[in-house]
């Protein structure tokens, strides 16, 4: 009903390839919805993953 079974979170670990498939499908034109049912996790991680705006890691950015 969820788009994942017992025992799974909807943020599960993704690994390297399912981030690739990830970015690949939504530039096809799959919509961050029905990428997040069928990797089971939330939209909202979809679109930190497929997002285009890069921030600086805190380690990285400049003390003013």
């Amino acid at each position: 009903r969820w788009g994942f079974t017992l025992g799974e979170t909807m943020n599960q670990k993704l690994s390297a390839a399912d981030i690739e498939n990830i970015k690949a499908l939504r530039k096809e034109g799959m919509s961050q919805k029905e990428l997040a049912k069928e990797f089971g996790v939330t939209q909202a991680r979809i679109s930190q993953l497929t997002s285009t705006k890069k921030r600086p890691s805190p380690k990285k950015r400049k003390e003013p």
